[in-house]
């Protein structure tokens, strides 16, 4: 997470700060932003797909740095961009095993057992 918030300090505080304090449009800076360290940058390095995806993500940070004037959301939004798959994932895995295993397990009914208030 420490990587992630020093890289979007270097985008939004390099890039979108001084567009920002010259008077630039927010949309206006965020679409620059969205090209360069988007588009450009990302399709350069991973073929136009992952540029094209990485456009839109950088408009959004651009945006939400040029709304609240803080680098902070921006890192968090960028963090859970990266590990919320992951989570999804393993969660999935633990519904499934505990389903299974409670699936696997013998079932008594409730008159089976014994209970301090059963009648």
């Amino acid at each position: 997470c420490v990587g992630v918030v020093a890289f979007e300090v270097y985008v939004q505080q390099l890039l979108a700060a001084p567009l920002t304090l010259g008077g630039s449009p927010v949309l206006g800076s965020a679409s620059l932003i969205a090209l360069t360290a988007g588009l450009l940058n990302h399709a350069l390095a991973n073929g136009l797909l992952n540029g094209l995806l990485c456009a839109e993500f950088y408009w959004t940070v651009s945006l939400m740095f040029g709304l609240s004037n803080s680098v902070l959301p921006v890192g968090i939004y960028h963090h859970l961009m990266y590990s919320m798959p992951t989570f999804v994932t393993r969660y999935q895995l633990a519904v499934d095993e505990a389903s299974t295993s409670a699936s696997s397990r013998p079932h008594s009914s409730m008159r089976d057992q014994t209970h301090p208030l059963a009648l």
